[in-house]
C-alpha cells in the first residue's frame, strides 16, 4: 500500500542520513496529521506501518547477520549483515531512527522493547558486538523518557539485567 510505500522511503533515506532528526519530523508530522491513511475505504493506521516497516528492517538486518554466521565463508546475495560495515551502519541508522520516533510518541514502548531484545538475544547466547553497540546507542538516546514512567523504568531494569547477564558471560 501507499503508506508502506512512503514510511519505507522515509526510512531509507533516514539510514542514510547519521543525525536523521528532519526524517524523524517528517514521519511524526504524518503520524501526528493523518494517523489513519485511507485508500479506497481501506483505512491503515499510520503507526502499525510504522511499527511493521521498522520491525522488518530490524528482522531483516539481524536474520542477514545470523544467517551469515551459519554460513561462514559462503556469500550472502548481498553485503548489509552486521559483519560488514554497512550493515553496521545500517543498524546503527536504524536504532537511532527508532529512538527519535519514539521520542517523538510516533513509535510505542512495546516497539522499543521488542526492539532491544531482539538485539540482545535469546539468553544464553551472545550477540554481536555490533548488536550490543546499538543497544547501547538507543538506550543513551532514550533513557531519559524511559526513565519517566513506570513501565519504562521497569524495561530498562530488564535490560540491564540482560547488559549485565551478557557482560558476565563474555
Amino acid at each position: 500500500d501507499r503508506l508502506d510505500v512512503i514510511i519505507r522511503a522515509i526510512l531509507e533515506k533516514a539510514l542514510d542520513d547519521p543525525d536523521c532528526e528532519v526524517h524523524a519530523d517528517v514521519i511524526s508530522g504524518l503520524h501526528n496529521t493523518c494517523p489513519t491513511f485511507y485508500e479506497g475505504q481501506t483505512g491503515h493506521a499510520c503507526h502499525e506501518v510504522l511499527n511493521n516497516v521498522c520491525l522488518h528492517e530490524l528482522e531483516v538486518l539481524t536474520a542477514s547477520a545470523t544467517a551469515h554466521e551459519a554460513r561462514k565463508g559462503s556469500t550472502l546475495p548481498w553485503d548489509q549483515h552486521l559483519s560488514t560495515a554497512i550493515g553496521r551502519d545500517r543498524m546503527s541508522g536504524l536504532v537511532r531512527f527508532i529512538g527519535r520516533l519514539f521520542l517523538r510518541e510516533a513509535l510505542t514502548l512495546s516497539t522499543v522493547g521488542r526492539v532491544v531484545f531482539c538485539l540482545m538475544g535469546e539468553a544464553g547466547t551472545l550477540p554481536e558486538e555490533a548488536r550490543i553497540e546499538c543497544i547501547c546507542e538507543l538506550l543513551e538516546l532514550i533513557s531519559s523518557a524511559l526513565s519517566n514512567t513506570r513501565r519504562g523504568k521497569s524495561m530498562m531494569s530488564h535490560f540491564f539485567a540482560r547488559l549485565r547477564e551478557l557482560w558476565q558471560a563474555s
